[in-house]
């Protein structure tokens, strides 16, 4: 467990297996970096901002496990970062009830990559999913299903994958992505 205002720097190879990360930190990943295991959590304004190359394989990410007080934490893939998603698993804020109703709620802020590319089920980002970058899905379905922002983003579907963004998407929220994409 990392807790505390400190903010923790990585440029080598990492694994984040479990536990949890807490207090008004980041937590910088600039190197090849697994989460995998049980899965980790982010609370009290803790932000894990991803520079390099994030595969998670297993285990759900928790953005806000411990506090319903809006304290959530936040994932950051900056632009140049590569954060794919190799199964079947969830990123959530599990101590909220509406997220969207609270401020400072928990937010997926994607300005690099974000990719579905290993598993024929879904994965879901059941917080808010804020897209400047790129979002590939090459296998099984990608349910963002939380609202967000939309905004000089690119959506790449292969042959069969699919897409979910929230359905009604709220005024001022931009383009919401739809799948399977128009031909």
């Amino acid at each position: 467990q990392n807790g505390g205002h400190r903010s923790v720097e990585t440029r080598g190879a990492s694994a984040l297996t479990g536990g949890k990360m807490t207090g008004a930190g980041t937590t910088v990943l600039q190197g090849a970096t697994t989460v995998s295991g049980s899965g980790i959590g982010l609370d009290f304004g803790r932000v894990l901002r991803n520079e390099g190359d994030l595969t998670w394989t297993a285990g759900t990410i928790d953005l806000n496990q411990l506090s319903n007080n809006g304290g959530s934490g936040r994932i950051d893939n900056a632009a140049g970062g590569v954060f794919d998603a190799q199964g079947n698993n969830a990123i959530s804020a599990t101590a909220f009830g509406d997220l969207n109703t609270l401020a400072g709620f928990s937010a997926f802020n994607n300005a690099g990559t974000f990719r579905k590319s290993v598993g024929t089920g879904t994965t879901t980002v059941g917080v808010a999913f804020n897209n400047t970058g790129t979002v590939e899905v090459q296998t099984g379905t990608l349910n963002l299903n939380a609202g967000g922002t939309s905004s000089g983003a690119t959506a790449s579907l292969r042959c069969g994958p699919e897409l979910r963004w929230r359905s009604s998407c709220r005024s001022g929220l931009g383009p919401c992505f739809t799948s399977p994409r128009p031909r």
